[in-house]
């Protein structure tokens, strides 16, 4: 299952969480939540905006039902990082 259909079926889903659900391409959980909330910052990903909650854990929200205050959603149309093909600082492409 796509990240953006996890969240969109679990809004406020824990970052974590979702990549236990979604499929990615990461050999491990711990590098996937440091490079998606990167991306996610970035604006990279479309149709999700995280959060931090008030644990301090990431939250996902797909972009049409955030919650109101700050963090507001993207503008533009960022590619959809998980359905392209990447080329990694070594010269690798991965496609998500």
């Amino acid at each position: 299952m796509r990240l953006q259909e996890v969240v969109r079926q679990q809004p406020g889903i824990p970052l974590k969480e979702a990549l236990l659900v979604a499929k990615h391409h990461y050999r491990k959980t711990s590098v996937a939540i440091s490079c998606i909330s990167g991306y996610l910052k970035k604006g990279v990903i479309q149709g999700i905006v995280e959060r931090v909650d008030e644990q301090g854990k990431i939250t996902l929200y797909p972009t049409e039902s955030q919650p109101e205050g700050p963090g507001g959603s993207h503008s533009g149309q960022p590619p959809d990082l998980l359905s392209q093909v990447y080329t990694t600082n070594k010269g690798n492409q991965i496609r998500s």
